[in-house]
């Protein structure tokens, strides 16, 4: 993620803010970036005050990971996005919200489970569209995939259900005869 810092002093007159989007970030301050898109409606709400994610909380794993953020004026109208892929996102109150983590795929093309440590950056995205980077990033970890299919192993480990041998108990008494 890029940021661009700009002093309040040297803000240039917005005429068209279809073509201005803003980036709005706890560490550096406002900026301005160009785009080039038009048609994008004007901010009717204030950007202020800037919504502020203090941590992160992981919740579950593997399909049903919950990630839960903690910090200060969160709203309603607010989506958490990893990266550039968006999460299903709960509200709970002003301090409080809850995502659903992205499946690791959404990352890493055709990964069913996660190969190597993927860190995707966390930004908080107002439904009119103004991005507030917290700073903060997930880091997907490695975790076992399926295990690879070995038949002589499993005839040795499953003798029950293989056909390629069968173990028949030693009599003492006919062995005697």
């Amino acid at each position: 993620m890029f940021r661009l810092p700009t002093p309040p002093h040297t803000l240039p007159s917005i005429r068209s803010p279809s073509i201005i989007y803003p980036i709005l970030s706890q560490e550096v301050g406002n900026a301005l970036v160009t785009f080039g898109v038009v048609g994008v409606s004007e901010w009717r709400s204030p950007v202020t005050p800037v919504p502020l994610v203090h941590s992160l909380n992981l919740n579950g794993g593997g399909d049903v990971a919950m990630l839960e953020l903690a910090g200060d004026n969160f709203t309603p109208s607010l989506q958490v996005w990893f990266g550039d892929v968006e999460a299903e996102t709960m509200y709970r109150c002003a301090e409080s919200m809850l995502c659903v983590v992205p499946d690791i795929s959404q990352f890493r093309g055709q990964w069913l489970w996660v190969r190597q440590p993927t860190q995707v950056p966390v930004s908080l995205v107002r439904n009119d569209g103004i991005i507030y980077a917290t700073g903060l990033t997930f880091t997907y970890t490695p975790e076992p995939g399926p295990r690879p299919v070995c038949a002589p192993v499993d005839d040795v480990m499953r003798p029950e259900h293989s056909t390629s041998w069968r173990h028949e108990p030693h009599r003492l008494n006919e062995s005697l005869q």
